[in-house]
């Protein structure tokens, strides 16, 4: 990974600058309560940080909590009884997609789908879907100490207003028919209260450190193979293929990737491509974490 603070400013300027080229028509540039307010990248090693540019000023988390979901209902719950609710195999159809749900009968296909996650989330323990936010916030802050991982309640109130996204509304709907939760509405909230959790870029990052840095036991192998194969949702196999880095992205801006065994890397923006994935991460991650792929994309 890269060690060089000189090296990932230059990486950083020359990604800002290779966005701003991007034409218009090809660039998705979010503007909504909870939404990256800069472009940031922080990469945490075992020792220290290196950061650039907005890193400390939190945002919604939205999808890129899905693989720290998931490894919480593990420890929870394990394996096997985790298993049972979602899947390990790969969807071709967007991270949102009712019919992906309908074909596969209610049990939704892997852990990053919006369906998976809703799932995982219906299942955190506590009385309602505020204290179980706020018991799986407290197990976050045990991760980053010092981090508050508050929610974000602008962000929260718009996505809780009634009619304001009847597609998950509907996931979670299908899912209640299946027999996967037993209220629909709770756990369309309490997914939605996770993904309004804040966390910065450099608190991204040292998360993410954590599945770098955690034992590698199969809890570790299953949370980086959901993220290998839906990472980056239908474009994760394209993504892992050039570029075999465990990563999650999210709606928000931001997208981290791990190095196993040696850190983790997180960019934050406010630019998506037609995926809803972040165009700033995508081109600058790679480096990030790997000083040949800085010299080889970014010379001259």
């Amino acid at each position: 990974m890269i060690d060089d603070l000189s090296v990932l400013g230059t990486l950083f300027r020359r990604a800002i600058t290779a966005v701003e080229a991007i034409p218009p028509w090809e660039l998705r540039e979010m503007d909504a309560p909870g939404v990256c307010p800069a472009p940031g990248a922080c990469i945490s090693l075992k020792d220290r940080t290196l950061s650039i540019g907005a890193v400390d000023e939190p945002f919604t988390l939205m999808s890129a909590v899905k693989p720290f979901l998931l490894l919480y209902q593990i420890q929870q719950h394990g394996i096997n009884n985790v298993f049972q609710w979602v899947g390990r195999q790969a969807s071709k159809l967007p991270y949102y997609s009712l019919k992906q749900l309908e074909h596969d009968q209610g049990i939704p296909r892997n852990a990053m789908l919006n369906s998976g996650a809703m799932l995982l989330a219906a299942k955190l323990p506590g009385d309602n879907p505020q204290d179980q936010c706020a018991r799986f916030q407290l197990w976050l802050r045990g991760l980053v100490p010092g981090a508050a991982f508050d929610e974000d309640l602008d962000c929260l109130g718009d996505l809780l207003q009634p009619g304001s996204d009847p597609i998950n509304l509907q996931l979670a709907q299908r899912l209640q028919r299946a027999g996967s939760i037993a209220d629909a509405a709770a756990a369309y909230e309490v997914y939605f209260r996770t993904c309004c959790i804040k966390s910065s870029v450099k608190e991204t990052a040292k998360l993410a450190r954590h599945l770098a840095f955690h034992p590698q036991d199969a809890v570790l192998a299953e949370v980086l193979h959901q993220m290998e194969i839906a990472g980056l949702y239908e474009a994760s196999a394209d993504w892992w293929s050039r570029h075999p880095y465990p990563s999650k992205s999210g709606v928000s801006g931001i997208m981290f990737t791990i190095n196993p065994g040696q850190g983790a890397a997180a960019v934050g923006s406010a630019w998506l491509d037609s995926g809803g994935n972040p165009i700033l991460g995508q081109l600058i991650l790679p480096g990030m974490l790997d000083g040949s792929q800085y010299k080889e994309d970014w010379a001259n």
